[in-house]
């Protein structure tokens, strides 16, 4: 994040790091701190960083890259994959990522399952010299006492693991890490507050933007930036139109934001880890590393294996019902996971009269279709009308 320091304003300084996501990972690998990657948010951050290393999330950078390295892969991975899985996967054998320690892949969807499994074969195959050393994390969200054990086991694994790639983990290192993550859980939390249905500072397009850089940052460099950039937002005065929430497909982009506030409404909640929930619960640091991270995310983290459905829908349930105007299913052609979800949580929203559009468009495309921007327009101007 050092490199956006420089561009004046605490927003600019958190978009450089959500737009270049190689950029701290690199310079704390040039500096000799060893860096350890991952690929979704269920794996835990603080026990990579207690043993010293730097953790990041291992993502394209740009849409366009993106699209220009799933063009690239077509040969070796299936366009039926999810076009962040594709981009990790060709930016992984070109080389982008080379200088990680270890890359964990969690079980935590089917398409992440078999991104582990396609890269271990490219190794095996000879063709992934530069695929740094890989790790299954099996950590399963189905919420049963044998998914319990066998996940708080999977993470104590975990910890050896790192501990024998970079350094055992003290309970100093532990309770240092821990705090560096909650105070950036603790700025994100404030951010969100600036986004409430009630009071609406922050647009979508800033929160997905703010929200989302603390993946790929030092986060107490990273808490001190996220709270300049509350205090500056708490000074605007409230924004107005319809309060929209999104959900479905997780967004590793803004798109389908910036579609939404082109049409005057405002976006202030998402059911996915690179918005809303990104922060959640703070980490306890008074138990054991592996038991109190396996807690915070056995119980706490977003997933699509969460089991049974009324605990996967839960936080849906309870933030539509708080002065949502409308919802917004994002369910992209990519999808395969969350559109199962969608006539149950529809008829939820229907029974209390909250508006919702389903979006089947891919909002990560350069451009989208009128038709798109017609039917949001007429959605936003039929949630303005005051409700009978």
């Amino acid at each position: 994040m050092s490199a956006g320091l420089n561009t004046g304003s605490a927003f600019a300084a958190l978009s450089f790091s959500y737009q270049e996501r190689m950029s701290a990972a690199r310079e704390q690998d040039q500096a000799g701190v060893p860096v350890i990657g991952f690929t979704s948010n269920t794996v835990p951050w603080e026990l990579i960083r207690a043993t010293g290393a730097f953790p990041v999330l291992v993502s394209p950078s740009t849409l366009a890259a993106q699209r220009e390295t799933n063009r690239r892969m077509e040969q070796w991975m299936e366009p039926s994959f999810p076009g962040r899985i594709r981009a990790i996967f060709s930016s992984l054998l070109n080389g982008d990522w080379s200088f990680l320690k270890l890359l964990i892949v969690p079980r935590t969807s089917e398409p992440e399952y078999k991104l582990y499994l396609y890269l271990r074969e490219m190794v095996r195959q000879g063709k992934g010299l530069a695929v740094p050393p890989l790790y299954l994390y099996d950590f399963l969200h189905t919420r049963s006492a044998r998914s319990r054990k066998y996940g708080h086991q999977r993470t104590l694994e975990l910890q050896r693991k790192v501990e024998q790639i970079v350094t055992p983990i003290t309970p100093e290192t532990f309770r240092s890490a821990v705090d560096e993550a909650n105070a950036a859980r603790s700025s994100i939390r404030r951010l969100l507050k600036l986004r409430g249905p009630k009071l609406t500072r922050l647009t979508g397009v800033e929160a997905m933007t703010a929200i989302g850089a603390s993946y790929f940052s030092d986060r107490r460099l990273y808490a001190e930036i996220a709270e300049q950039l509350a205090g500056e937002v708490a000074k605007r005065p409230a924004m107005p139109g319809p309060k929209l929430l999104v959900t479905g497909f997780p967004l590793d982009h803004p798109n389908l934001h910036a579609l939404l506030e082109s049409h005057g409404a405002v976006v202030v909640a998402e059911d996915d880890w690179w918005g809303s929930r990104a922060a959640g619960w703070d980490v306890r640091s008074d138990l054991d590393p592996g038991t109190a991270c396996f807690e915070k995310y056995y119980l706490d983290a977003p997933s699509p294996r969460v089991y049974p459905p009324a605990l996967a829908d839960r936080w849906l349930e309870r933030t539509a019902k708080q002065n949502i105007d409308g919802v917004i299913f994002y369910h992209p052609p990519d999808d395969d996971v969350y559109g199962w979800d969608y006539p149950r949580q529809r008829d939820f929203l229907n029974v209390r009269g909250i508006s919702s559009l389903r979006i089947r468009e891919d909002c990560a495309a350069p451009t989208v279709p009128q038709s798109l921007h017609d039917e949001i327009a007429a959605f936003v101007k039929e949630i303005k009308r005051p409700r009978v």
